[in-house]
């Protein structure tokens, strides 16, 4: 018996401290995807940096890419709103904020309860492993 209430306890504890905002990912937490090149600040202009590029959800490497890639070269709409913190670009679906310090991440559906993530790290400020999904 105490097995039990035991196991039901730690479902609830994992069930509550999942984060609002989280993607339900597959197998293995979600994909590791190809590289984009882009510039900071973002450009038009290709080339650039190194990018890795990571999905989790329903988003294929492509798609992960594309957005990524269109909010990157600045050819998703930008929503300034007087603050980075208060902005972020759009393109079809997806809403993404205003990248972080070598990061950019990018949500498909409603930003609390996204379908999917798209995300990429600047492999020359951060560790970009090849294994693995990272934690943001």
């Amino acid at each position: 018996m105490r097995v039990r209430v035991a196991t039901a306890v730690l479902a609830v504890v994992a069930v509550v401290t999942v984060p609002a905002g989280a993607v339900a990912a597959g197998p293995g937490g979600g994909r590791v995807c190809g590289f984009i090149h882009a510039r900071v600040p973002y450009s038009t202009r290709s080339g650039g940096p190194v990018w890795r590029v990571y999905s989790r959800g329903d988003v294929s490497c492509r798609d992960a890419a594309s957005v990524l890639g269109a909010v990157m070269h600045l050819h998703a709409k930008n929503h300034s709103n007087g603050s980075e913190a208060n902005s972020y670009f759009t393109d079809g679906h997806w809403t993404c904020p205003y990248g972080q310090m070598g990061s950019q991440t990018c949500l498909l559906g409603s930003t609390r309860h996204p379908r999917a993530e798209a995300f990429a790290l600047r492999c020359s400020e951060n560790k970009c492993p090849a294994d693995r999904v990272p934690d943001l």
